[in-house]
């Protein structure tokens, strides 16, 4: 009987590639195993610069944190710690040559910044390992200087400071104790907390931000969350925020998709879509021009001066003071209005679709005034 035939040369590629995979899957398995026996290893850079009185720092980093201290001395102290995580010491010689830190240095300005070359990758890495590094910043600086940060991957600490500050923070957590004087900061997917302030420009983007207190803050925010707990005046640009506000003097916003909670206020101005608004408690001014919203105001204080509301497939509740005499100017159309029991009607129509009231509760010519203009939702006031 003959045999058959078998070609091998086929096969043989075959078994041959599949080798060369294992082996190359092998080495990939083994790296973390090869990781796993790191070392530490680390540089400082540490540097001291005369500044002017009307000098400022400017320090530009990545990957590690920042921190930074006023002192009561005109010059800066910096100190820059990198720390490499490598197998062996010409493994981390390799990272520390590709990072550099450079200074510039003025009577009125001074810098420092990160700088860290790409590593070069082919496919075939056999004993190349990934980096594993991070470098930190130091400073201890004037009081009054004007201060620049910009960190990305990492956070920021700022003590005591009675100068100008721009803080940009990106995919890092900023803390700052006090910032005197003017304040812009931009943060970007991290958390911030600010103590006291003076006037605070901020943009957000998904991040998080509590500020204790301020005199003035302007925020830019988007997918973002932020905690007030008292500031002199608020003005806010949002979408799909949320804003908790515990004691605030005027509050002004302009946003869509939002949930805003205010305690208490003395004056609120919100022109907003798709927005839930609740206020425990506003003393003087609510202006609110709102589509597709719900809005309560618990409590509109008794001495209030004027109530403006309008808008479309909305819910209105309002609750006022007891003890506060006022006048009220309603027009609803396709939408129901309903007022206390004390209110002294003077005109009242319906007619189809259509609901207009005017009255008063107290003095028939109280100063204060209740004006409303709804289509298709509603409009409730309550008085206890």
């Amino acid at each position: 009987m003959k045999r058959p035939v078998f070609k091998h040369s086929q096969m043989d590629k075959r078994r041959f590639f599949s080798r060369m995979i294992l082996l190359c899957w092998c080495g990939l398995l083994v790296q973390p195993l090869l990781a796993g026996t790191c070392q530490e290893y680390s540089k400082v850079i540490k540097k001291e610069f005369a500044l002017s009185q009307e000098g400022a720092l400017a320090l530009s980093n990545k990957y590690g944190s920042v921190k930074v201290e006023g002192w009561n001395q005109q010059r800066v102290k910096l100190e820059v710690k990198i720390i490499v995580r490598a197998s062996g010491e010409s493994s981390a010689q390799r990272v520390f040559n590709r990072i550099k830190v450079a200074f510039t240095e003025s009577r009125d300005y001074i810098s420092a910044e990160t700088e860290v070359i790409q590593q070069k990758k082919e496919w075939w890495f056999w004993g190349e390992e990934a980096a594993d590094y991070s470098i930190s910043y130091q400073a201890f600086v004037p009081y009054d200087c004007k201060l620049i940060v910009d960190n990305k991957h990492g956070d920021v600490t700022i003590g005591n400071m009675a100068g100008p500050a721009q803080l940009k923070v990106r995919y890092g957590n900023l803390r700052a104790d006090q910032l005197k004087m003017d304040a812009e900061i931009q943060l970007e997917h991290g958390m911030g907390i600010i103590g006291q302030a003076g006037r605070l420009k901020v943009s957000l983007q998904q991040a998080r931000l509590r500020v204790e207190e301020a005199r003035f803050i302007e925020i830019d925010s988007r997918y973002s969350r932020v905690w007030i707990e008292k500031a002199d005046e608020v003005l806010s640009r949002s979408k799909y925020d949320t804003y908790e506000l515990e004691e605030v003097g005027r509050f002004v916003n302009t946003g869509e998709f939002d949930n805003i909670e205010i305690e208490t206020a003395e004056e609120v101005s919100v022109t907003s879509t798709l927005t839930e608004l609740y206020i425990e408690k506003v003393n003087k001014s609510l202006q609110l021009q709102v589509d597709s919203s719900g809005v309560k105001v618990a409590s509109i204080g008794r001495f209030f001066n004027v109530v403006d509301i309008s808008g479309s497939f909305t819910d209105f509740r309002l609750g006022i003071e007891q003890g506060a005499a006022y006048q009220v100017d309603a027009i609803a159309d396709f939408a129901g209005i309903r007022y206390p029991h004390s209110l002294n009607i003077t005109y009242e129509k319906e007619a189809g679709t259509n609901h207009e009231v005017r009255g008063h509760v107290g003095k028939g010519k109280a100063p204060r005034m209740i004006r409303a203009r709804v289509n298709y939702g509603a409009l409730r006031v309550a008085q206890d």
